[in-house]
């Protein structure tokens, strides 16, 4: 079983993290394999998202929809960047 976090998120469906970011899979727990994606909420925002702990900047890789799995007990940090300047907060998942 993998278990989904969102910070600030409850319910169902994709949830709206912040102001900046919708996750592609809401918090819950799942037992068949999971694509994540992010979408920025942000008019020419670009999502980037860390794996290690560190926060995300600028320079860090915009995120491309991940398997889940492979990421089992990371959390990932995530920022909505425009024109290289964070929109909002970092959040985790």
């Amino acid at each position: 079983t993998i278990v989904i976090g969102v910070t600030g998120s409850s319910g169902s469906g994709s949830s709206t993290v912040g102001s900046t970011i919708t996750p592609s899979s809401p918090s819950g727990h799942y037992s068949t394999p999971q694509t994540i994606n992010f979408t920025p909420n942000v008019s020419g925002g670009e999502v980037k998202c860390t794996t290690d702990g560190n926060d995300p900047s600028s320079s860090t890789s915009t995120w491309t929809p991940t398997h889940i799995w492979s990421l089992a007990g990371a959390t990932i940090k995530c920022g909505t960047f425009v024109n290289g300047t964070l929109s909002g907060s970092i959040q985790s998942y």
